[in-house]
């Protein structure tokens, strides 16, 4: 298993004018599959419970899903099928600056290896993981 891809501020900033200027939808950006799913980092629209704030998360789905729009909906994160535990990544993003959106980029594939090593355990997969995190 070569190195997950890195996503930079520049594509972070990118998808969150995008999500400002449509108000609507989700961005994903490709990692790489395990045995039964696509994984990705998204952001979204994220519904806090006290209203829609533009969020990040591993988000994971099937090869073939067709619906790509919203985030809480279309992307699940890692998870146990047994018990329901969710490696939960969901983080709000609000920066104000360029440097803050590297940062956020940072920690994305920071994190990315981790969830991505994480759900290949949960999947039994083969994939030479220990590369990976």
């Amino acid at each position: 298993m070569n190195e997950l891809p890195k996503i930079d501020g520049k594509k972070v900033k990118e998808f969150v004018e995008w999500l400002k200027a449509e108000d609507m939808g989700c961005c994903h950006f490709r990692l790489a599959d395990t045995n039964e799913y696509e994984m990705d980092i998204v952001v979204g629209w994220h519904n806090t419970g006290d209203g829609w704030e533009i969020a990040w998360k591993i988000g994971m789905q099937t090869f073939n899903n067709a619906m790509q729009c919203d985030m809480d909906v279309d992307f699940i994160m890692p998870y146990v099928k047994e018990t329901g535990e969710v490696y939960d990544t969901c983080e709000i993003i609000n920066p104000t600056t360029d440097e803050g959106y590297d940062a956020i980029a940072a920690e994305m594939n920071r994190v990315a290896p981790k969830a991505y090593k994480w759900q290949l355990e949960q999947e039994g997969g083969t994939e030479d993981y220990e590369k990976v995190a």
